[in-house]
């Protein structure tokens, strides 16, 4: 045992991994305990990322690749072409403002509906095909599907205008048939494609039915904008039938411009985004349904209210009251309530351990 006159040790030293000898102690090894105590050091949080759709333009902006590896194992993709579509975008608008404002509007028109029609659908859809990082491989799906979509607005203003429309108002055809009619439609389209392709990541889903609802919604674009701008003034005459006569041309091309470009907003910008939110809902729908049933689990009944939701969002969006502000009020929270599925749903496909949790 130790004594207690010899408890001043004045040098330790270690010879070998073995044998540990001591000046002024006559301590064997067996009787010796040696505590070594480390400095300890500062413990440093590691904050876990999780992987978001802002988190990847901010990367991209940055050029930061690194950044799009988060600790979590996700993949961010990268939305290089999607910024700079986005930024051809905007510097190409500004050239049509500035040469429309200078040469003559009549030889201008044609091109300034084709630019408004197609530009933020092709944005749109730039964003998807890189979205869908894992697999992109679907130009040519995306061609066909947007030409499908294209045809189907088509097919749906042919049979509203001359069936539909004989059994209802026009506003109900417009307000409420045509929602329900395009949702369903998106519903079994994309799970059709989907089901051919077969598909294994959900962003897939989402390239299927963002191509359709772009198709559909540029052609709707392009047919409004037309109707729009051909319009004549029926004048009734003394003659035994009506003509259309167009006095002053000047003036009525200055008239088709107004309604051209009267909402253009919500027409040529909110309404394409929306269709790719709704879209966006019913392939994540859709995506669900088809691993249910690959797995043949039972999904749960609540998940087609999002169906539902679809339509009530596209019904509050494109109706029509006699109050204004009302109006306004209701697409904007078709807006906000659209947008906040969107990238729940989107920022959820981007975790690959939780691909499909949707947690509010």
């Amino acid at each position: 045992m130790i004594d207690e006159n010899d408890s001043v040790i004045k040098s330790v030293s270690l010879d070998s991994f073995d044998q540990l000898s001591l000046d002024n102690g006559q301590f064997s090894e067996e009787e010796v305990v040696v505590s070594v105590n480390e400095p300890s050091k500062p413990v440093v949080e590691v904050k876990i990322m999780k992987p978001r759709v802002l988190g990847a333009v901010l990367a991209t902006l940055k050029r930061d690749e690194t950044a799009l590896y988060p600790y979590e194992g996700a993949v961010l993709p990268n939305l290089k072409h999607t910024l700079l579509t986005f930024f051809g975008l905007f510097v190409l608008s500004a050239i049509l403002i500035i040469v429309y404002s200078i040469i003559k509007p009549l030889h201008f028109i044609p091109v300034l509906l084709l630019f408004v029609a197609f530009g933020i659908p092709i944005f749109i859809l730039v964003f998807y095909y890189e979205f869908n990082y894992a697999n992109n491989k679907y130009v040519h799906r995306m061609t066909i599907l947007f030409i499908i979509g294209a045809i189907v607005y088509l097919l749906f203003s042919y049979l509203g205008d001359n069936f539909i429309a004989t059994l209802f108002y026009q506003s109900i055809v417009d307000a409420i048939i045509t929602p329900i009619g395009i949702s369903v439609f998106i519903f079994i389209a994309v799970f059709i494609f989907a089901s051919y392709f077969k598909v294994s990541s959900v962003s897939e889903c989402f390239v299927i039915g963002a191509s359709i609802a772009m198709g559909y919604a540029t052609c709707e674009i392009l047919c409004n904008g037309f109707n729009n701008l051909f319009i004549a003034t029926q004048i009734n005459t003394d003659f035994p039938y009506e003509t259309d006569i167009i006095i002053n041309q000047d003036a009525f091309l200055a008239n088709s411009i107004t309604n051209l470009f009267d909402n253009w907003a919500y027409e040529f910008l909110l309404m394409p985004f929306l269709y790719s939110c709704w879209s966006t809902i019913i392939s994540y729908l859709v995506y669900m349904l088809i691993g249910s049933k690959r797995e043949k689990n039972e999904m749960p009944r609540s998940m087609y209210l999002l169906i539902m939701l679809v339509i009530v969002l596209h019904i509050i969006a494109v109706v029509d009251t006699s109050l204004g502000i009302f109006n306004v009020v209701l697409k904007i929270v078709s807006f906000i309530a659209s947008s906040f599925l969107l990238l729940k749903l989107l920022n959820s496909s981007l975790n690959s351990e939780e691909d499909l949790s949707l947690e509010f």
